[in-house]
């Protein structure tokens, strides 16, 4: 059993980088708290983990956490955890990820920084710094930087670009594999202020695109559902969020046919 945890530990987080194929394995929480991003009405402190433009929009300090059981074990959970806070002119973000096991371990942490330029035109800009490790063997250090931009067409439409993991140098010992660059082009349009529907087209180097369509539906100023789809390995998204006071927890899960399903928790906290 160890032996097969290790195995598939290694699959999921070192075979993405060496062939430069990250989107396949782009994890849930990626686009699970990426889905608000594209409204004003929407987005929440996760947003600028997926565009850091978002960040302009930030009028009060909050942070959460967010949990993710990838396929049902236990060895493959991932974490992460995020705090904004605004400033005279825009507003800095932290984020902290962690997946990992007695036998492989992988860490991200990163600060971002966002400001609306213009009425219509925001920009942000994120450097990360990534460790992965294979404790006895192998350990890969590597400095990255992410931007990203918001245009409003309209009060209901709003698109974005994102360029993420821009090599600005590594660091580290035996084989040194560069994070793969990725860029996205994503729209979201609030039909009502009920329902935001956003699509996102994501592409990689030496991969082919992808597209990432998703929707939330506000039940109440208390309640919400969510669901998408992962058009690169034909996973399928659903949450729901439910709102008290300062308080919001979010239960969900994604699908993929041929691994099972990931269940995932996220609380956020806005004082």
């Amino acid at each position: 059993m160890k032996r097969y945890i290790f195995q598939v530990a290694c699959w999921l987080i070192l075979s993405p980088i060496f062939s430069r194929a990250q989107t396949v394995s782009l994890p849930f929480s990626g686009i699970y708290t990426g889905m608000g991003t594209y409204s004003k009405h929407t987005a929440d402190p996760f947003s600028f983990t997926f565009n850091q433009a978002s960040l302009a929009h930030v009028k009060q300090p909050g942070g959460g956490v967010y949990s993710e059981q990838r396929y049902m074990i236990k060895e493959l959970t991932l974490y992460t955890a995020v705090w904004v806070s605004p400033l005279k002119k825009g507003a800095i973000g932290w984020s902290a990820h962690y997946s990992g096991n007695p036998f492989i371990r992988y860490a991200r942490c990163a600060m971002a920084y966002g400001r609306s330029l213009t009425d219509d035109l925001d920009l942000g800009i994120q450097f990360n710094y990534t460790r992965i490790s294979i404790p006895g063997y192998f350990t890969s250090q590597a400095f990255t930087a992410e931007a990203g931009i918001m245009l409003r067409i309209t009060d209901q439409l709003f698109t974005g670009f994102h360029l993420s993991d821009i090599s600005a140098g590594l660091s580290g010992r035996g084989n040194n594999p560069r994070p793969a660059a990725r860029y996205s082009f994503g729209m979201g349009y609030t039909s009502s202020p009920r329902l935001l529907i956003k699509c996102d087209l994501v592409k990689e180097e030496n991969q082919p695109a992808l597209l990432l369509p998703a929707l939330q539906y506000n039940m109440s100023t208390q309640a919400f559902i969510r669901a998408g789809v992962n058009t690169a390995n034909a996973s399928y998204i659903i949450g729901t969020g439910l709102k008290w006071k300062n308080l919001r927890t979010d239960v969900s899960a994604s699908y993929d046919m041929r691994l099972g399903i990931s269940p995932a928790l996220l609380i956020l906290i806005t004082p």
